[in-house]
């Protein structure tokens, strides 16, 4: 897929197909997440298009279910790192 581009215009052009498509996705009610939850790769478009709430009920179950946050620490929605 990225054929001839240099690094900088392969990234650059990556981002801008990217955003296009999530925007399309979340018009037609779309998400960007799969069935196994949020990479690292979705997690900027994910954020930003979740309502507050939802993460916040989101946090609130992985808080109760991982306290510590041992568990795909910093892959998903959690937004701050939280060591016991």
């Amino acid at each position: 897929m990225r054929g001839e581009r240099d690094e900088e215009t392969w990234k650059r052009e990556l981002r801008e197909n990217m955003e296009k498509a999530y925007a399309e996705a979340y018009r037609l009610g779309g998400v960007a997440s799969g069935e196994h939850g949020i990479g690292t790769a979705k997690r900027h478009y994910f954020l930003r298009e979740t309502p507050q709430e939802n993460l916040t009920t989101m946090n609130r179950l992985k808080d109760a279910l991982d306290p510590l946050h041992i568990l795909n620490d910093q892959k998903a929605y959690i937004e701050t790192k939280r060591r016991g």
